[in-house]
């Protein structure tokens, strides 16, 4: 015990009474006193897995009914205080064209009410999107489909799988799944694939494009096995991705990179310095992200075009 409190943040909230973190280096991962689970994710997840009756978190099967009620208790005050509305949504478009919108009609302007936005607004919201989707299936029925998937981790480390459908009427958002409690292997893979193909028909999917880790490609194996008319793809954009990183190990390469990032570094870490390139080039340099191994040749484009 004396190890598990080490483990444990000074923090009054109620989750540290059950849980304390296994690694002190990895703090997303929270190991429950009362089944043993490592729970990923962060706090929340925490709380929903001793409270149980969340679909994407596995409910602890050790939790005395006391501890479920006091967690389920707090989550449901916490949603209560707070909008759930993340920060970043100000940055949005959509943000911009609502606050637009209010400032043409004008000062009178009567903001809809609770009831409005929870029944005949969102109702209405609903039915576009049907009627949008009515458009894509007919579309999906005449020529097929492609499915296509892909993985993104957030800021909270929920590890997210979105699933799209692209045709002739262009890209249909399908749905979104939170994996994080899950191993995404090959054949949790394929069941969520196969899922996604089944709302949309087996006969009107052509192929399915995913990236080319190797639970994928394993994934798109056995969908072939399952659906004999069907084909895995590999993602485009991956396969490239993947060319440049490998080039970019060869020694030539790979030291023009990482010089190009550490100048790149000393430009954006010192304000006059980077005022005054600004003030030469007209504007901002490509700057290497994480994301996508292209933007470190990008990178090198744009200062040899601003050198």
């Amino acid at each position: 015990m004396a190890e598990d409190k080490k483990m444990k943040a000074k923090s009054s909230d109620p989750r540290w009474k059950y849980g304390f973190w296994p690694d002190i280096g990895k703090k997303e991962f929270i190991q429950c006193i009362f089944c043993k689970k490592v729970v990923p994710s962060g706090i929340k997840r925490f709380k929903q897995h001793l409270a149980g009756g969340y679909s994407d978190v596995v409910k602890c099967g050790e939790a005395p009914e006391l501890v479920r009620r006091e967690m389920n208790g707090y989550l449901v005050t916490r949603s209560r205080t707070q909008n759930g509305i993340p920060l970043n949504a100000i940055n949005s478009r959509s943000w911009e064209i609502m606050l637009e919108s209010i400032g043409q009609y004008g000062p009178r302007y009567r903001s809809p009410s609770y009831h409005e936005i929870r029944n005949p607004l969102l109702d209405r919201a609903v039915n576009k999107i049907d009627e949008l989707r009515k458009k894509h299936e007919d579309a999906w029925k005449e020529y097929g489909c492609t499915i296509m998937s892909d993985g993104w981790t957030d800021t909270s480390h929920h590890h997210l799988i979105n699933f799209l459908a692209n045709s002739l009427a262009r890209t249909f958002f399908l749905g979104s799944v939170d994996a994080s409690s899950e191993i995404a292997n090959a054949s949790m893979l394929a069941d969520l694939l196969e899922k996604q193909i089944d709302k949309v028909g087996k006969e009107f999917v052509v192929q399915i494009v995913t990236d080319n880790g190797s639970n994928y490609k394993a994934a798109g194996r056995i969908l072939m096995e399952r659906i004999p008319t069907l084909f895995w793809t590999p993602c485009a954009a991956h396969c490239l991705d993947l060319m440049m990183e490998d080039i970019g190990k060869i020694p030539e390469f790979s030291y023009c990179i990482n010089s190009t990032k550490k100048v790149c570094r000393f430009l954006y870490k010192h304000g006059r310095i980077l005022d005054l390139m600004r003030e030469k080039i007209g504007g901002d340099l490509v700057r290497p992200a994480v994301t996508r191994f292209a933007t470190s040749y990008l990178t090198l484009a744009s200062m040899h075009k601003n050198k």
